[in-house]
């Protein structure tokens, strides 16, 4: 039982390594998304958050989700969006949630070209972000795994 618990909870670590892969991979979509909408449809920021909250890849950001709730009770979108970011479920880390947050301030602030670009830079961070997040399972992942192991059994043995 003891080493049950153990190997669940190396299990547990590695599971959320990989959901936080997911999840910035997932923004790196957003933020393609977006860039598109911009570029090619040129709808308001509302509606824009509205489609590709709606797509695959973004159904999981729980952020966008909040950020549309408070606009829809009439909160302009920079504060919104901050506070959705901090309503966010997500496993981010301080500086990605702030990069989150600083995005946010600047969508809808300039000329489409001028927030092509922007995204594109805010893209390239989460690029960096998942890419570190993917060698840190990769690292971790298995090694909390087989330490949970080593651990569950090293108690198992000052049990009997």
């Amino acid at each position: 039982m003891v080493l049950t618990g153990a190997v669940l909870t190396g299990m547990m670590i590695s599971s959320r390594l990989k959901k936080r892969v997911e999840i910035l991979e997932a923004v790196e979509i957003f933020i393609s998304s977006v860039s598109l909408e911009i570029e090619f449809v040129s709808l308001p920021v509302y509606e824009i958050l509205r489609k590709t909250a709606c797509f695959e890849g973004c159904k999981e950001l729980d952020f966008i989700g909040h950020c549309l709730s408070k606009m829809e009770g009439g909160e302009d979108f920079k504060s919104s969006w901050a506070a959705g970011v901090e309503l966010s479920a997500l496993p981010f880390k301080r500086e990605e949630k702030e990069k989150l947050k600083s995005l946010g301030a600047l969508i809808g602030t300039s000329d489409a070209e001028g927030q092509r670009a922007m995204l594109s830079l805010y893209g390239s961070y989460f690029s960096f972000f998942s890419d570190n997040a993917r060698k840190e399972c990769e690292k971790y992942g298995r090694t909390g795994i087989s330490l949970s192991v080593l651990l569950g059994l090293g108690i198992l043995i000052l049990l009997m």
